[in-house]
Parts: C-alpha cells; structure tokens; sequence
C-alpha cells in the first residue's frame, strides 16, 4: 500500500531562486540528477523528466542502474517545484514530491529547502527514499559552496 510519507529539510548557501533554477537544469551538478546516466527534462507544468541513474551507488543505492520518471505538476519560481515520482524503488506507485524553497529565517543568505515525498509504498523501499533526499540535499549544499552564483558549472 502506498500511503508513507516525510518530509526532509535543509539549508544551502544561495537565494532560493538560484537553488530552484538549478534544481530545473538537469545538466548542473549542483542540482539534484547526480548520478553518471542519462536525464532529460522538461521544466514546465506538464513536462516529463527521466533520470536514468546509471550508478546508484553514488547515493547508497547498493549500486545498479534506477531509472525514475514523472510529470512537473506546479512550478512558482524561486518558491516550489511539484512533480510526480515513478521508480523501481516506489514499487512502480507514482509518488509526488513537492520542494519549497524561502530563504532562511535564521540567515539569509541561504536558502532554507523543505522537500515533502508522498504515495509512497509503506516498506523498504519507501523508507529508503528520505535517506536518499538527505544526501542527495547535502551533497547538492556541498556543490553550491563557493559557486552559487555561477550560472553553470558543466
């Protein structure tokens, strides 16, 4: 059955648009495609993506190759990215995230991210997913450090 959820927060060094916009570039290795596969997105409400991860092992996953794919559903810039999320590693349920960016209360130079995934499969497999958005998000913070403002690092 699908019905977990969490929500994971964080922080990164750069203003929330900045972090959004690299959130929509499948080609920054800021963003949150890692991985050596394949991606393809088109950021747009009703626009699909596919990221064929190519070596999972990067985030923990044991190693293998994942392919995950879905629709953006809601995109504010600078505020939030909705899509929905099919993978293996769902049980092939679609799951919805949604990231929130604000910049941070505490200090404003960072963009504080809440990113919420539901419809998951209450197992494994789905509790899995909130330790990947950890270092996925932290690993992406690591990246942005002294290159925020960049436009692109590829």
């Amino acid at each position: 059955m699908a019905n977990y959820q969490f929500t994971v927060t964080h922080k990164i060094m750069a203003t929330p648009q900045r972090v959004y916009d690299v959130w929509l570039s499948p080609d920054d290795p800021r963003g949150p495609w890692v991985g050596d596969g394949q991606r393809a997105l088109d950021a747009r409400v009703g626009g699909r993506y596919n990221w064929f991860d190519h070596n999972f092992s990067d985030l923990g996953g044991g190693g293998g190759a994942w392919d995950h794919w879905g629709e953006f559903t809601r995109l504010e810039p600078g505020k939030l990215i909705e899509y929905t999320w099919t993978s293996e590693w769902t049980d092939y349920y679609e799951t919805k995230i949604l990231v929130e960016f604000a910049v941070d209360s505490d200090d404003p130079r960072f963009c504080a991210i809440t990113l919420t995934q539901s419809n998951l499969p209450d197992n494994w497999h789905g509790h899995e997913h909130s330790k990947a958005w950890m270092r996925i998000l932290g690993e992406m913070s690591a990246r942005f450090w002294g290159n925020a403002e960049r436009v692109s690092r590829v």
